[in-house]
């Protein structure tokens, strides 16, 4: 169920967003879909010819994202002044030089569009905001139609492209989208950027705490109405049971439970806080009802090992001789080139 299986976090992603986009039809609320790009100095090549941009200060990928990052915590900054709270998702994804843009999905009460919109343009092009192209690309609106379809649907194939490519079949350069959303991740990785970011709405890790529980009993009922909606995958219903969008960061009806604990990882640090459950009007609710550790199976050569102590060893998380078809446990190396390694000196032959 873990988020880093590509299918899992594309899943998650649609799911919050339609939750989205259901809240506000429910509350008469629009959606926006924006684009901020980086000034032409960011961008070491031409968009159209590919050849060097003349302009180019040597800006690399992860600093164009901090640029981009120090925009919109400027922008969110006015907004919380003003008392103007769009929520919804943004993306960040490369351009033809590996330099970032985003893809914001903003859903809004329609009198707050207007200022909204001033504010972010106006931040988007505070810096070279004068300089050529820069009112047609630097920073782009489109209404979301939705007799055309709907929000989540616009944002889907943005989502798609830059996990694993489902259901779109070539890029915006005619490359298969599977392939390029493979290098999406990668150029993500090395740069470290964040692909995909939740704007207001409730948290994330309590929704995910609370998709733990399998059932509820005595006073775990106090947070009923909100996790059922995860157990179901209810994201507005969700929104809801934790005191709707206007809530501010510590206003919800549930917050996290963290515990600090001095253990000793293996680097020697201290593990620190961790999050062992939920709380909700004073009540605290147990959500880690297990602990795992990883061992190195002990169990005779030849014999499978129970699931747990297999955890860790085995790279499809226990599963086993049955499935493998090995008897060994699982490790990093590769037992035929380690056993090469031991006895010759030239590749074998195909």
């Amino acid at each position: 169920f873990s988020t880093s299986n590509p299918v899992n976090r594309r899943n998650e992603l649609m799911c919050r967003i339609a939750g989205f986009e259901k809240y506000a039809d429910e509350v008469g609320h629009i959606a926006i879909f924006i684009t901020i790009t980086c000034p032409s100095r960011m961008h070491s090549s031409l968009s159209k010819s590919g050849q060097r941009n003349p302009k180019y200060d040597g800006t690399l990928p992860n600093q164009a994202q901090d640029y981009l990052c120090g925009i919109w915590s400027r922008i969110r900054a006015k907004l919380n002044r003003d008392g103007l709270k769009p929520y919804g998702f943004r993306v960040a994804e490369p351009q033809h030089d590996s330099t970032p843009h985003w893809h914001m999905l903003l859903f809004l009460p329609p009198k707050h569009a207007k200022r909204i919109l001033e504010i972010m343009r106006n931040y988007a092009l505070l810096e070279n905001g004068t300089e050529k192209g820069a009112a047609e690309h630097r920073f782009q609106v489109e209404y979301i139609d939705k007799s055309k379809g709907s929000a989540a649907g616009y944002i889907a194939k943005y989502i798609s492209k830059n996990i694993d490519g489902h259901k779109v079949e070539t890029d915006l350069y005619g490359q298969n989208a599977k392939d390029s959303s493979q290098r999406v991740r990668a150029w993500s990785s090395i740069w470290n950027i964040r692909q995909f970011q939740q704007i207001g709405g409730p948290s994330i890790t309590v929704w995910r705490e609370l998709r733990k529980l399998k059932k509820l009993a005595g006073n775990e009922l106090v947070i009923k109405e909100a996790w059922l909606a995860a157990y179901f995958g209810d994201w507005c219903g969700y929104i809801k049971a934790m005191g709707g969008i206007e809530c501010g960061k510590g206003e919800h009806t549930i917050s996290l439970s963290k515990t600090w604990t001095d253990e000793i990882n293996e680097y020697g640090d201290p593990l620190g806080w961790f999050v062992d459950g939920v709380i909700s009007n004073g009540t605290y609710i147990k959500t880690k009802l297990h602990e795992w550790d990883i061992r190195k199976l002990s169990s005779p050569v030849g014999r499978v090992a129970p699931k747990k102590a297999q955890l860790g060893g085995s790279p499809l998380g226990g599963i086993g001789e049955s499935v493998l078809g090995a008897k060994h446990p699982w490790s990093s190396v590769n037992n035929c080139t380690e056993s090469y390694k031991k006895t010759s000196a030239s590749p074998p032959s195909n």
